[in-house]
């Protein structure tokens, strides 16, 4: 990490700095194309929110409108996480192959005519309930492979057009106004969908709505055309060397540990939150998107409050106490009941005021552990090993919730209740995990290439000669 607000120029101020650089010789398709990203950033957002796993569209949806059980809920979560499995062999098949921004064009296209094609079969899928479950399951493996497609090769492109120096100020940028359009649409969300109804038309207009501004997206994407910065091919490992590089590595298995058991814990019933709120609480919808917004707009003011905190006294121990107090937070839904439900709004400032210092460092503490000689397979196992995890969870935790209601329905408040009580429970193994890694900041140096973070054990066999530039976060 850069420490200190005089080490950080603005974006704008690095992007009139690459006119000097010699590698891009038209700098200002660089900075058209900074712009038009920003702007794809605001604009591509609603749909990006309506494709998350768990998200309030898709909790009304399916409780409001098709009517699914438990078991049904936790598979419609479970198939988003088992496709972004997918991008292990499209790494591997397209790489150097095909074009990275035909590749995001593709798939985000794909994505599109999928969610166009739900809109339409969606009056037909709420008047027929035996068919809505599986043909549900194809729509949303459809938009999640195409997802999955788009993000490839966005990740790709951007690597291929963005200088190094550049990333970190242009993702803070685009992640800003990110958030401002997820905060104003989950907010516009709920109230529209409570004034509507829940009718099946009203939820037609948000994905047309979504698809619209999808539309101008994928136009800007085309429009842009940056000047790519000349890449140094290198080859790649054998797997084998890579592999026995990762299994040499200290504290790479705990971190990847550390986010299954994070993945299983978050992702068990953490679809069914939402729906304890719809079902057993008699929420509107725009009292559940104005608690998640509270949370959004909180954590939006505090993000970089957790990342000087991180600064100084680098990702282990910030991380602990964030987890704690989220967590013990989260205790609160234990005791939530029809009387008392506006507490959650309280809790919304308290979880955003909080989560952020542990959701931020998962990342950064990744690529820490992960060595810079097999960084992609270590960052693609890991990812493939939790999406796998997040999958099997959400089936279990449907299997549970339906178990739960079949063996006690008198007390399916108390069936939630004890459920939720599994996220703050498993937090003291993911706290046990982070324990057991080195407290160390991380180091960076000249010598492995401007901005590269080196692991643990990297950093072990560089203490002992001199390090330019080399500085604690």
């Amino acid at each position: 990490m850069v420490t200190g607000r005089a080490n950080r120029p603005m974006l704008s101020e690095t992007v009139a700095g690459a006119r000097s650089a010699p590698c891009l010789r038209r700098p200002s398709r660089l900075r058209a194309a900074f712009k038009l990203t920003l702007v794809d950033a605001f604009i591509a957002q609603p749909i990006v929110v309506l494709a998350l796993p768990v998200n309030t569209f898709l909790g009304l949806l399916f409780v409001r409108e098709l009517r699914l059980g438990a078991v049904a809920i936790g598979i419609m979560t479970a198939i988003p996480a088992a496709c972004q499995v997918v991008q292990l062999p499209l790494l591997a098949r397209f790489a150097g192959r095909r074009s990275t921004k035909g590749m995001t064009l593709l798939g985000a296209s794909f994505q599109l005519l999928a969610w166009l094609a739900f809109s339409a079969a969606l009056p037909h899928l709420a008047a027929a309930p035996g068919q809505a479950p599986w043909l549900t399951a194809l729509w949303l493996a459809a938009i999640s492979l195409g997802g999955a497609v788009a993000g490839v090769g966005w990740f790709g492109w951007l690597h291929e057009w963005v200088p190094p120096p550049l990333l970190a100020r242009f993702f803070s940028a685009r992640n800003r106004l990110a958030q401002l359009a997820m905060l104003a649409f989950v907010t516009g969300l709920g109230v529209y969908l409570s004034a509507r109804g829940y009718a099946v038309r009203g939820f037609q207009t948000v994905v047309w709505f979504a698809c619209l501004l999808r539309v101008g997206s994928l136009w800007l994407l085309w429009r842009m055309d940056p000047a790519s910065q000349p890449e140094r091919i290198e080859r790649p490992s054998p797997l084998r060397r890579q592999l026995s590089i990762l299994r040499r590595e200290p504290g790479f298995v705990r971190v990847v540990g550390l986010s299954v058991m994070w993945g299983f814990a978050a992702s068990c019933f953490g679809q069914f939150y939402v729906v304890f709120e719809l079902e057993r609480l008699r929420m509107s919808a725009a009292a559940v998107c104005i608690a998640q917004a509270i949370e959004i707009f909180v954590g939006v003011l505090v993000l970089p409050s957790w990342g000087r905190i991180m600064d100084r006294y680098g990702y282990r121990n910030p991380m602990l106490l964030s987890l704690f107090s989220w967590q013990a937070g989260l205790l609160v839904w234990c005791a939530i009941s029809p009387d008392n439900w506006r507490l959650l709004f309280g809790l919304a400032v308290w979880s955003g005021l909080t989560s952020g210092g542990f959701l931020v460092g998962l990342l950064p503490l990744m690529l820490r552990h992960v060595p810079a000689k097999a960084k992609s397979l270590g960052i693609a196992t890991s990812q493939a090993l939790t999406s796998c995890t997040i999958a099997l969870a959400a089936v279990a935790g449907g299997c549970l919730i339906a178990w739960g209601s079949r063996r006690w329905p008198a007390r399916l408040d108390g069936v939630y209740h004890i459920c939720f009580l599994l996220q703050p429970m498993a937090s003291l193994g993911v706290a046990w995990v982070l324990l057991r890694l080195p407290a160390g900041a991380t180091v960076r140096t000249q010598t492995a290439g401007a901005g590269t973070e080196l692991s643990a054990g990297e950093q072990q066999r560089t203490r002992r000669r001199p390090v330019d530039g080399a500085k604690a976060a």
